[in-house]
């Protein structure tokens, strides 16, 4: 038996899923995941941040000053920045928010039990989405909060939850916008449902909504405010449409949907207990237990005595509609009506970004976090339950042990991911050593795909294979190494080294979701048998190969001849180049992936635009009177450091307040 969460207690580093290894070069470099161009974390050619730039900017920020200033080792500095804070939240939330209803502690222990320990969050945790999962813990308080002002509203105040309610929003965006609009979800339905239980006159509904619009409009204002430094780059960024990919809707769409409505019913993610992408089991009976506990609250609600608290009544009937909602969200395109969530995809701006469509388990846990322990409290309350002495605790004892059971493969220790003990393989620290000596850019391409503890710096991006054939399978390898142009496409990009990836847990040579011996040793000998990689050495089961005279990040010339030019690295987002006199026009050429933001800039501000090549890169088109040095900076990171500004001013603010607030409530108190 274990503990599923036990591995993030221990001091190694957490290896598994989707969580990323650092080695201590990227720790150095964190302060760069912070500008508008990702040279090296998420795309080996580069791309924009703006995706994913709040997340990378509490990465950057808070793991600079962890282990860069404090000097706190890495495997203790992840877990302070985001595992502890995940296990913190995905307790204390659900027992915060279930306080609306009850004050007895074991009922509302029982609210963290079921968030913390269900298969939506199991998977999520092993899988190493600490983003989706840092927001997903942060929700149940965002809801309290929400249903807090709500309340505050009927009584024309509310300005301080206002803004308590913006910091935790703010908070819960920080991680993942996504689950944020999800957890909207939740506020729109409770306050309508909250207005049809509980009417009011139309005057005092009048007074009421102005007055929760004022609120709303306070909190929405702080996390506007707060989330200046990404949301000012973004809106600037719709101009030219290079910050986001294209997705297939309905196909894409159609490809997450794992989930049937009655697994989300039951609260049974399809992937449980293995986590394997695209492997989906039957329906597990058993966890019918769930929706049969849940809602037979509604049972008992009527002659309850939380039947006389009005908020504990809409909580109950809230939790129910919830679980409903989120269940045929969850299913995606699976029936029933799946051509709704077609709909959804299809004509509402921005739901692409939920094609996977697993997130919103996130209200059904929600849900059932506050509908089973209101249940077994009602069950508490029959008189011939009340007959029996210490009812409460066998209710309670009953419900853990069901729970146990239902969930028995995390306490067996068959969930992996996160939550299993790894070591980095010796191969991969004596490439981290060799790779990092070296001076002077270039990329390595990883075939087929780059492993987690590939070295990938801003100075030596690593590239996937994957990454340059679309879609790659393994038929296409002989012919894109075949192909007379690979060597002078692989130039172009900087690639030196060519890297067969061992694969010590079986997660890059993959036949049928199993590890084949037999994909790797194909792969080996399409490398061995190309004739321009030269083959360097071999670490264990890691083949080196080496590509003749590869491209630097900028080059200068024209009709494909292009020769070096001095330029050094500013920032992600910004690169100094001497250029000199010429004989006549030329190109100089920029080596990170095509984006219209990208410029060449003289000392007095006047630019070029950039122009994409054929293999997808950079140019600049130079003539012969431009000389001495300027810039090639990516103009969206202008937008990212006004919105620091505001940011930062923000913050100031708040501490002004915050200040202000106490120093009159000592006042207060003293006199």
């Amino acid at each position: 038996m274990t503990l599923p969460f036990i591995s993030w207690l221990f001091p190694q580093t957490i290896i598994g899923g989707d969580w990323p290894f650092f080695w201590q070069k990227n720790i150095n470099e964190f302060l760069s995941y912070t500008y508008a161009w990702d040279a090296s974390l998420n795309s080996g050619l580069g791309k924009s941040n703006l995706e994913i730039l709040w997340l990378n900017t509490y990465l950057g920020y808070g793991g600079h000053f962890l282990s860069n200033i404090l000097h706190i080792p890495w495997n203790l500095a992840e877990k302070i920045l985001f595992f502890w804070p995940i296990i913190l939240f995905l307790i204390l939330s659900p027992y915060v928010l279930s306080g609306l209803f009850t004050k007895r502690r074991l009922f509302r222990l029982l609210s963290s039990v079921v968030y913390l320990a269900n298969t939506y969050t199991f998977m999520i945790a092993s899988g190493g989405q600490v983003g989706i999962l840092l927001s997903y813990a942060v929700a149940p308080l965002s809801l309290y909060y929400f249903i807090r002002l709500v309340r505050d509203s009927y009584s024309h105040r509310g300005i301080h939850t206002a803004i308590q309610f913006g910091l935790i929003l703010s908070l819960q965006i920080l991680f993942e916008p996504r689950m944020f609009i999800i957890t909207l979800v939740s506020f729109v339905l409770f306050a309508l449902l909250h207005i049809v239980v509980h009417p009011l006159t139309k005057k005092s509904f009048i007074q009421f909504f102005k007055m929760l619009l004022l609120n709303l409009l306070i909190s929405v204002g702080l996390v506007l405010f707060l989330h200046s430094f990404w949301i000012l780059p973004v809106i600037a960024s719709l101009a030219t449409k290079s910050s986001f990919t294209s997705l297939s809707t309905i196909t894409t769409a159609d490809y997450f949907s794992f989930t049937r409505f009655e697994n989300a019913f039951s609260l049974l993610h399809a992937n449980w207990p293995e986590n394997i992408f695209g492997k989906t089991y039957f329906m597990r009976f058993q966890f019918l237990l769930v929706p049969l506990t849940g809602f037979s609250s509604l049972l008992f609600l009527k002659r309850s005595k939380l039947n006389n608290n009005p908020l504990s009544t809409t909580v109950i009937l809230f939790s129910g509609a919830l679980i409903i909602l989120g269940s045929f969200l969850a299913k995606g395109t699976n029936d029933p009506l799946g051509a709704v969530y077609q709909f959804l995809i299809t004509y509402v701006p921005g739901f692409v970004a939920f094609r996977d469509a697993s997130k919103f388990f996130l209200l059904v846990s929600i849900g059932y976090s506050l509908l089973l322990p209101a249940s077994l409290l009602l069950i508490a309350e029959k008189s011939f339950i009340k007959k029996l002495k210490q009812a409460l605790l066998y209710i309670v004892l009953f419900f853990i042990v069901a729970w146990f059971f239902l969930h028995i493969p995390a306490w067996k220790g068959e969930i992996e991911g996160t939550f299993k003990q790894r070591t980095v393989p010796s191969e991969y620290t004596e490439l981290y050593s060799e790779i990092t000596g070296d001076e002077g850019f270039y990329r390595t391409l990883w075939v087929p795909r780059i492993s987690r503890f590939a070295p990938s710096t801003n100075q030596h991006p690593a590239v996937s294979l994957t990454s340059l054939i679309s879609p790659y399978d393994t038929d296409s390898l002989p012919s894109f190494f075949e192909d007379t142009e690979s060597e002078k496409y692989l130039q172009t990009l900087g690639i030196r080294y060519v890297i067969l990836p061992s694969d010590p847990y079986g997660e890059l040579f993959l036949d049928d979701r199993e590890f084949s011996q037999d994909m790797f040793d194909q792969t080996k000998s399409v490398l061995d048998q190309t004739s321009y990689l030269t083959f360097v050495k071999s670490i264990n089961n890691l083949s080196i190969y080496s590509v003749e005279d590869p491209w630097d990040k900028v080059m200068v010339g024209t009709n494909n001849i292009f020769n070096h030019v001095a330029y050094s690295p500013i920032s992600p987002s910004e690169y100094s180049v001497n250029l000199s006199t010429e004989d006549g026009d030329y190109v100089l050429l920029f080596n990170e992936h095509y984006d219209p933001n990208w410029k060449l800039i003289d000392s007095h501000g006047n630019a070029v635009g950039s122009v994409e090549t054929e293999r997808g890169m950079n140019s600049f088109p130079v003539s012969k009177e431009m000389t001495g040095t300027y810039r090639i900076y990516y103009s969206l990171q202008d937008w990212v450091n006004r919105g620091h500004r505001i940011s930062i001013a923000t913050v100031a603010g708040l501490g002004i307040y915050w200040l202000l607030r106490l120093r009159r409530k000592h006042d207060y108190d003293r006199s």
